[in-house]
């Protein structure tokens, strides 16, 4: 039974993380309201280093693409 929430900021998403502890993946967008570059990634895998995040985005930079591999 796959149950999916959604979030439209960081800190939304970080609510929805705290109110579901047993989330299997976070789907985020590098574009994300209240979050700039990879803000948003580094604060979820701070806050949640467990859990795989699937980083999605229209950005095709090498430079970032480098980057969010690291996290």
């Amino acid at each position: 039974h796959a149950r999916i929430e959604e979030a439209d900021s960081i800190a939304a998403g970080k609510i929805v993380l705290g109110e579901r502890p047993s989330v299997d993946l976070i789907t985020l967008d590098l574009s994300m309201t209240g979050t700039t570059g990879l803000g948003g990634l580094m604060s979820l895998r701070i806050a949640y280093p467990r859990i795989p995040i699937l980083v999605v985005s229209a950005l095709d930079e090498p430079r970032i693409v480098r980057e969010v591999l690291q996290y």
